[in-house]
């Protein structure tokens, strides 16, 4: 009997009806401000929050894909929850109210013989969101492409390098495989608008560089400053493992689509004076 992955956050972070889920999809990427691109697209990186807050950031990175016929979407996501140093989902098919999000099984068979010791950690992605929240998008802008879901809190070198190496070395194994890599990740967490503003774009501009050093010195330094729990990346070790994929298979220009943060979406009343940052990078091979 297939393994099905069941959601977690329908009708908290999206709406759970299907018909609703859809149209809101859809209204997002018909109001985003970019138009679909006939250039080679190798990454995205996205936001990961309810809706209402990140999906019309998100929207604009699908946005760019809607009509590519990509095959598969591999996903790196944080496990928020639970400690898990780096799992790879292990099943055949995730639902979401839209349907049944096919697994590439060969695909994740490939990347866990390139990286031995790479499990599946059941308890990390039973209620994980932020995976989650990009395959309605995907099945509404990319309908019929398979999903790799990995989740990692490790952010070292050693390990996203490692990661990078074996997801690329699979999609390499599988030429005939079209393949979209996905970065889920949020931005600062609790400055006020203006700050978010001027630390969010500027780490935008670090990570459009694609120079690895640089972008980890910035955002090792960035969380330096902020202490305590606040960050510039929520999920740095799934953008860092992005771009080590990305860089191996050839991408090799970096542009920035648009930003916003939740003071966006409502009063600076209701967020109490502080804020979640959602940006958006595309990733080209040229």
């Amino acid at each position: 009997m297939p393994s099905i992955k069941p959601p977690a956050v329908a009708g908290q972070f999206y709406e759970a009806d299907a018909h609703a889920l859809r149209d809101e999809i859809r209204g997002y990427l018909d109001a985003a401000e970019v138009s679909p691109t006939n250039r080679k697209l190798a990454a995205l990186i996205v936001p990961h929050a309810g809706y209402f807050y990140s999906g019309a950031a998100a929207a604009c990175g699908y946005r760019l894909a809607e009509g590519q016929d990509f095959d598969t979407v591999v996903i790196f996501g944080l496990s928020h929850r639970v400690p898990c140093h780096i799992s790879i989902l292990d099943a055949d098919g995730y639902q979401t109210p839209l349907g049944v999000a096919e697994i590439d099984t060969e695909l994740v068979r490939s990347i866990r013989e390139r990286m031995p010791g790479l499990e599946y950690q059941v308890s990390a992605h039973r209620m994980e969101h932020s995976v989650e929240v990009q395959i309605p998008f995907i099945q509404v802008a990319l309908p019929g492409a398979k999903i790799v879901e990995i989740l990692l809190q490790a952010d070292d070198p050693q390990t996203c390098s490692a990661l990078g190496q074996a997801v690329a070395g699979a999609i390499r194994a599988h030429p005939e495989k079209k393949v979209l890599i996905v970065g889920s990740t949020d931005m600062t967490h609790y400055q006020s608008y203006t700050k978010a503003n001027e630390i969010d774009r500027a780490t935008l501009e670090v990570l459009k560089s694609l120079e690895m050093d640089t972008i980890r010195e910035t955002i090792e330094n960035t969380e330096m400053i902020f202490g305590g729990r606040d960050c510039a990346l929520c999920s740095k070790g799934a953008v860092y493992a992005v771009l080590e994929t990305t860089l191996i298979l050839g991408g090799n220009r970096a542009e920035i689509v648009t930003y916003r943060n939740s003071g966006d979406a409502v009063s600076m009343e209701q967020t109490g004076g502080r804020v979640v940052g959602y940006g958006v990078i595309a990733v080209y091979e040229e």
